[in-house]
């Protein structure tokens, strides 16, 4: 017998729904299937519309979504990265405010440690720079290792670290060899006492902004921020025990720990500036490569 055509389709609409404004997806096909049999049978063959949900836009404006949290994780990222940027800052801005009053209180009370820590203060200046300088980049793009600009502020920072060093070594022999003594580290009770409580605060804040962001470069800095609690420590020791004992040793005493820190930071800042890696800071041992 002769073949019958049978039509079987159906246009299907599909509605796919974006941020903002609904687009339609059609989805349909008319299926002709031409049916022959010897006797009098039909084939009929029905076509079928297979539903395809039109949410390209919708997973491309989710890509950067947070499933767990909702957050979009790049808004998330940029906003981590500007508090961390401003934490850089707030580091140089205190660190040059607590130089000058450490210089100063140290050259006028005739304390070598309060001196010392004034002055590496002002070196952690230098290294501040070069993380800021980081942070800034990373706004812009992946980083992957440290710039230029980035060894040489390790650099500098390592020997002007190791200046320190040396200069307080030969402070202090001269004190203990004249016997000279502070005529007060009150100052530096108090600079001590408030440095202990910003950096507190500061190594707190960066390892969570580091920490967020999965960040080994800030991580490492915090480390540094808490090298710099260390220091604090000492001079808060040193100048107490004066304060309350007035033996003029103290003040060395705390004097060479503050060298025996700087010397240690130098190391680590020339280290740092040779590997090139963003995870490599104080209290890590870097690859001299």
């Amino acid at each position: 017998g002769a073949g019958k055509i049978s039509r079987c389709g159906e246009n299907l609409a599909v509605r796919g729904k974006s941020r903002g404004a609904g687009k339609i997806s059609r989805c349909g096909e008319n299926l002709a299937v031409r049916g022959k049999s010897r006797g009098a049978g039909k084939i009929s063959r029905c076509g079928e519309c297979f539903r395809t949900a039109a949410r390209s836009q919708n997973m491309e404006t989710n890509a950067h979504i947070d499933t767990n949290t909702g957050i979009d994780a790049d808004a998330e990222g940029s906003r981590l990265l500007s508090r961390a940027r401003l934490l850089a800052i707030i580091t140089i801005v205190y660190n040059l405010a607590e130089g000058a009053v450490s210089v100063a209180f140290g050259m006028a009370d005739e304390t070598l440690a309060l001196f010392g820590f004034g002055v590496d203060s002002f070196v952690e200046v230098i290294s501040g720079l070069g993380i800021l300088h980081m942070i800034t980049r990373m706004t812009r793009a992946e980083v992957r290792e440290r710039d230029g600009f980035e060894r040489t502020a390790l650099r500098v920072t390592g020997t002007s670290f190791f200046l320190l060093a040396a200069g307080l070594l030969a402070g202090a022999a001269v004190t203990l060899v004249v016997g000279a003594a502070p005529e007060t580290t009150l100052m530096g009770v108090i600079i001590s006492a408030l440095s202990l409580l910003t950096m507190r605060l500061l190594l707190t804040a960066k390892l969570r902004v580091g920490q967020a962001l999965g960040s080994e470069a800030i991580i490492a800095d915090a480390h540094c921020t808490r090298t710099c609690y260390y220091l604090s420590m000492i001079l808060l020791a040193s100048s107490l025990l004066y304060e309350l004992a007035g033996i003029g040793w103290f003040d060395t005493l705390g004097s060479l720990g503050i060298a025996w820190f700087a010397f240690r930071e130098g190391r680590e800042a020339f280290a740092t500036s040779r590997s090139g890696s963003l995870a490599c800071g104080c209290d890590d041992h870097c690859a001299n490569g």
